[in-house]
């Protein structure tokens, strides 16, 4: 007999999000936009982890998760930095 793992993985792309928290941050400093990007690297490490063990087998074929994450998280980020420092009072 073999095991149908066809219902282990998802018949389409999954996503999963997280907030990334910064309002203890002042995003008009290096430091703190430094800070912002290393949560949100942390964060996307996380969660293709999570995806990861939810879906092995899906995982396997699926696109760069880390990089997809890290990309869309650093475009929002450098946002929030650009927003902070337009409004620097």
């Amino acid at each position: 007999p073999t095991t149908d793992n066809s219902s282990l993985a998802p018949t389409s792309y999954t996503h999963l999000s997280v907030q990334v928290r910064y309002d203890d941050l002042d995003l008009r400093t290096r430091d703190g936009a430094r800070e912002l990007k290393e949560r949100v690297r942390d964060a996307a490490r996380d969660v293709c982890e999570d995806l990861r063990d939810r879906y092995p087998i899906a995982m396997v074929d699926s696109p760069p998760c880390y990089h997809k994450a890290v990309e869309g998280g650093m475009a929002r980020a450098d946002n929030a930095i650009s927003d902070a420092r337009r409004y620097d009072y």
